[in-house]
């Protein structure tokens, strides 16, 4: 495995997205999600209905398009995903986290591609940023998946670690049980084309939108 990919899914990487609950906040808060088995359904439901089919679609068609240098390929999947993005809070921390990341790679590495990308005011969704130095650091195409989803479901349960009683074991349990959705999700829709993209999380959507008007906020979303 290229070692930047490990770079890119290490919770060490300073681009902030141990601060996003995508929803799950409001989710707990609201009664929704209660305890470990609920917190591994919800993730299985938002990798399966959500990730797969929008943020694995937009990583899946920037690395072609960076592996062909082809930017305004790479943004115009950059918009699709930010179109897709219904919640305005998820859509800005994906903004937030992609151009730190890009900012990150364009002072401590010598990858001209990003530099051009981070150039070109993109909507540097992180999913998008994480394919464009993927490629850049000539990382494969099924690594890009595998980040975009490990860093999705780790997030996720880091988030539902503070939220609720679920312990190291659980969270590593849970995310041994999500290995498997998180490669099917990545066969279903890594050739999928921009045009297919959709998502049907609709109360994680809600939820979200709901999130920001909350009293008190542990996350950003």
């Amino acid at each position: 495995m290229n070692l930047t990919s490990l770079q890119l899914a290490d919770s060490f990487l300073p681009v902030g997205t141990y601060t996003f609950s995508y929803g799950l906040e409001t989710l707990v808060d609201e009664g929704y999600v209660e305890d470990a088995d609920d917190l591994a359904r919800v993730v299985e439901d938002l990798v399966e209905h959500r990730l797969g089919p929008t943020e694995m679609v937009a990583a899946a068609n920037a690395y072609d398009a960076a592996q062909r240098g082809d930017l305004d390929a790479v943004e115009r999947a950059d918009r699709r995903l930010t179109a897709a993005t219904l919640a305005r809070e998820p859509r800005e921390a994906s903004a937030k986290s992609g151009e730190r990341l890009l900012s990150l790679f364009d002072r401590t590495t010598d990858a001209p591609l990003v530099s051009r990308y981070a150039g070109r005011d993109p909507p540097s969704n992180h999913a998008v940023a994480v394919a464009v130095v993927a490629s850049s650091e000539g990382a494969a195409r099924d690594e890009v998946g595998n980040v975009v989803g490990y860093s999705y479901v780790t997030d996720l349960l880091g988030a539902g670690m503070r939220l609720l009683s679920v312990g190291h074991h659980e969270a590593q349990s849970a995310l041994n049980e999500t290995k498997p959705t998180l490669e099917s999700a990545w066969r279903e829709n890594c050739d999928a084309e921009l045009d297919e993209m959709h998502s049907t999380t609709h109360l994680a959507d809600i939820a979200c939108m709901r999130h920001e008007d909350a009293e008190s906020r542990l996350f950003f979303s």
